[in-house]
């Protein structure tokens, strides 16, 4: 017999197998994700997208499930329209927002920004006000194998093969992602894809060229663009 309880503590108990139901679901679509580019069984549906909707979707459904961040949205005009996979797309923002809130634990700002490169591909940033990530750390974020530090190892658990899969997919799209951070005071992701949806080369070959060069290199610094295969 399930006991009676009030509505306080109902809504508390409906929120925590919510919030379970979610990181399982994340877990289990990362899995199936690393699985596919692993094995090269994945491929881009180019459709035309708005990604000021995209974003403004995205930030409401972040927003209902933080009420101690605040979204905001600056999408240039000359950035709104693109040739993308739309799913993949809205996946790559969808982990970086996710990171945002994570080394975000106390709350404050998340901002989304796009604006066109001189070269006519989109840069999408997505920034928050956090605890920050040391140099040391920073470039080994996309790198699946590397291990946190103790001290941010609470933060960041688990985010390592989401940040593969977003370096992953971007590639795809034939474009960088980096990441910039001053630690205490926030960190920014930033990623550049191809607004025509043009790609340089097949999914599987690019997977395992830009991977190998990416577990070569190190890429030792506080900033870095990761290269894109030729």
């Amino acid at each position: 017999m399930i006991p009676d309880v009030d509505s306080t503590k109902r809504e508390k108990w409906v929120g925590l197998i919510h919030s379970q139901a979610l990181r399982m679901r994340t877990t289990i679509n990362t899995l199936l994700n690393l699985s596919a580019l692993e094995s090269g069984r994945i491929s881009l549906d180019p459709t035309a997208v708005d990604l000021a909707a995209i974003t403004s979707s995205l930030s409401d459904e972040t927003t209902a499930r933080s009420e101690v961040h605040t979204l905001k949205l600056n999408i240039d005009d000359e950035a709104r329209y693109a040739i993308c996979d739309r799913a993949k797309i809205v996946e790559v923002l969808q982990s970086l927002l996710d990171n945002a809130i994570k080394y975000s634990p106390d709350g404050g700002d998340v901002a989304i920004s796009a604006t066109r490169t001189d070269e006519g591909a989109i840069a999408v940033s997505v920034s928050d006000t956090g605890v920050g990530i040391s140099e040391h750390e920073i470039g080994g974020l996309f790198n699946p194998y590397e291990r946190a530090s103790a001290q941010s190892r609470a933060f960041s658990e688990g985010s390592r093969l989401g940040l593969y899969i977003v370096w992953s997919l971007v590639e795809l799209h034939g474009g960088k992602v980096w990441a910039e951070s001053i630690p205490g005071e926030g960190s920014t992701f930033t990623f550049t894809f191809e607004a025509d949806g043009s790609a340089p080369t097949s999914p599987a070959r690019a997977t395992e060229k830009g991977l190998e060069t990416h577990l070569r290199g190190g890429f030792i610094g506080q900033t870095i663009p990761l290269p894109i295969s030729g």
